[in-house]
């Protein structure tokens, strides 16, 4: 969806200036928390637009600007049911990548992976161990001890470069936290996320997507002349890897039908030897080595159920 917002004033508050107020839609700000680039938003204003977009996942603001600057809401809407919320300037000409970094913040709930030198306070982190899953205090060998964090990832080569392990510094701390990698996409524009932001990332869109949805209504019995159908994107990965399709009867796997989106009941007539109603199922599943974790892993298949009869 989009939902335009028309403000009473052009342009946003913070821009040029700290002093500088503009009568905006969403009430947008730079200099939020006293930092100049952190763009902040009304979010009372903003879910009052929001709720004009039926089921939004995911809400992306972009203010009426040039200037640099962005910000992640990590907070899920328990009205409306969203993720967060992502902002950017529309004019600036590295909003792109911040407004993926800032979905990084919405969607997959990581942490900023920077650190401020030489800023009072930040020297050295003393807390509890954040929830982020891509900062901690523990080494790499804590992590593969105590199987936490990103310890399934201790070794690997990493699409931002370098290879994944304990370095220190992020969550704004010098020192007391560590990161993945050197130069994230959550530490720099301009790079891609590291393998333990991917799989949080993913993660983030399993938890509103579906990868399988019913063309054929499920609500009514099938007959002979009908054809169970449903919806299974392809991917357009270089590894030309695709979704897992596989097709149960009554619980039990039809493997002759693996692969397909669509079936017709009549192909099922030696199977379906009596007049009962039965159960015709379709489980697609994304196998992608982007994710080890078991516990997200099973979150990536959806099922599409519909009941036949000959």
């Amino acid at each position: 969806w989009t939902v335009d917002a028309v403000s009473t004033q052009s342009g946003v508050s913070g821009d040029p200036s700290p002093d500088t107020v503009r009568d905006t839609a969403l009430g947008s700000y730079f200099w939020c928390d006293e930092i100049e680039r952190l763009l902040c938003v009304d979010q009372g204003k903003v879910d009052a637009y929001v709720a004009k977009a039926p089921e939004a996942d995911l809400v992306l603001v972009l203010a009426n600007s040039a200037k640099y600057g962005g910000a992640g809401y990590n907070e899920r809407s328990e009205e409306l049911g969203y993720e967060g919320i992502s902002t950017a300037s529309a004019g600036n000409e590295k909003s792109g990548q911040v407004a993926i970094h800032e979905t990084g913040h919405s969607l997959g709930k990581l942490a900023d992976e920077y650190f401020y030198a030489d800023y009072p306070g930040y020297e050295r982190y003393l807390g509890p161990e954040p929830a982020d899953s891509n900062i901690t205090g523990l080494t790499a060998d804590d992590m593969a001890d105590r199987g936490a964090k990103w310890y399934r990832w201790l070794g690997e080569r990493s699409p931002d470069g370098g290879t994944v392990g304990a370095y220190e510094g992020g969550g704004y701390y010098v020192t007391g936290l560590r990161r993945p990698t050197e130069d994230s996409l959550m530490r720099s524009l301009g790079k891609p996320f590291n393998l333990p932001g991917v799989e949080a990332m993913i993660a983030g869109f399993y938890r509103e997507a579906r990868i399988a949805s019913p063309v054929t209504a499920t609500g009514r019995t099938l007959r002979t002349g009908d054809t169970a159908k449903a919806l299974v994107p392809r991917l357009a990965g270089a590894d030309g890897r695709q979704l897992t399709i596989r097709w149960y009867l009554d619980g039990r796997e039809v493997e002759a039908l693996a692969g397909r989106s669509h079936v017709r009941v009549s192909d099922l007539a030696l199977r379906l030897l009596d007049l009962r109603k039965h159960t015709l199922s379709l489980t697609a599943e994304d196998r992608t080595p982007s994710v080890r974790d078991r516990g997200i892993a099973r979150t990536m298949s959806s099922t599409v159920r519909w009941t036949v009869r000959l």
